[in-house]
């Protein structure tokens, strides 16, 4: 593959003023049904570059995360050309780094990529480059034209940070993006006044214990938007879309607790504290997402 088609699929968000718009946006993204494995490569094959992460104690804070809009009438187009994409990289004994596919309702896909230290970005275009040579030009170039032309607006990058303050474990135990089958996802955009945030900070401790009390099924991951809209991230996730259908509704839960009156005054506290909200299907897409590098 041409150095001028892989910068266009992987780029660097190191140079993202200046670079094209499908550089910027494969830079930042690199991971709703059970993953597949990849294939090991041929032995014939370039060794894949390994991955620029750090090896921590922690899970990594941070995600690069990239937005696709869709024209609804363009939605499959789109998902066929990222099929036929991961079938050309596997053939070819390359690796693909966008990450876990997240469907957001009918037209919307996050791509979402771990992110353990911001100076990993500088090298994430080599990382990609060495990757995705083996690939050859042509599948990138069908690649390109079919799921650009399927784009509207908004189509952005941006990156979140992990808020573990506003995270809730069920007891069957912690999922994120990676684990979860599918669930909701509730984006807010937070008053920035002290009196909002500790408003809110508040309200979600009292309903965290109340969920806990009456063991709430669905997991609560929070990511704040540490560069793009500045929203609050919020995924409710369920390890089945079974679990996810008989979850009662958060305000049902809290109620079943707290009763009625206190459950309401609670939600009203979080909503006073939030400038807009809404919310979202999610799905994660395993025959979207990049497999597990060998």
């Amino acid at each position: 593959m041409s150095t001028s088609g892989i910068r266009r699929r992987v780029g660097c968000f190191g140079g993202m003023l200046s670079l094209p718009r499908a550089l910027f946006a494969a830079a930042l993204v690199s991971p709703l049904a059970a993953c597949a494995a990849a294939a090991p490569p041929a032995s014939t094959s370039p060794a894949p570059s390994s991955p620029t992460t750090t090896a921590a104690a922690t899970p990594p804070r941070y995600r690069t995360v990239h937005i696709d809009t869709l024209a609804p009438d363009r939605a499959a187009q789109f998902m066929d050309a990222r099929r036929a994409w991961l079938d050309a990289v596997k053939k070819a004994g390359g690796v693909d780094r966008r990450g876990t596919f997240l469907q957001v309702d009918a037209d919307r896909f996050y791509s979402v990529r771990p992110l353990a230290r911001f100076a990993e970005l500088d090298g994430r275009n080599d990382e990609f480059g060495r990757d995705l040579a083996p690939v050859p030009k042509s599948a990138g170039d069908a690649y390109d034209a079919a799921s650009d032309t399927a784009l509207v607006f908004p189509h952005t990058s941006e990156i979140w940070r992990l808020d573990g303050d506003l995270a809730y474990v069920p007891p069957t135990g912690a999922l994120d993006e990676t684990t979860a089958a599918c669930g909701r996802l509730v984006l807010e955009e937070p008053r920035p006044d002290p009196a909002s945030e500790e408003r809110y900070d508040k309200a979600w401790a009292e309903t965290k214990g109340a969920l806990a009390t009456a063991k709430y099924p669905l997991a609560r991951v929070t990511y704040r938007s540490a560069f793009g809209a500045g929203r609050l991230v919020t995924f409710w996730l369920a390890r089945s879309k079974e679990v996810l259908d008989s979850a009662p509704s958060i305000e049902s839960a809290i109620a079943g607790v707290l009763g009625k009156e206190r459950s309401v005054a609670l939600l009203r506290e979080i909503d006073a504290s939030v400038v807009r909200h809404e919310e979202h299907a999610v799905t994660r897409r395993a025959d979207l997402s990049s497999p597990s590098p060998p």
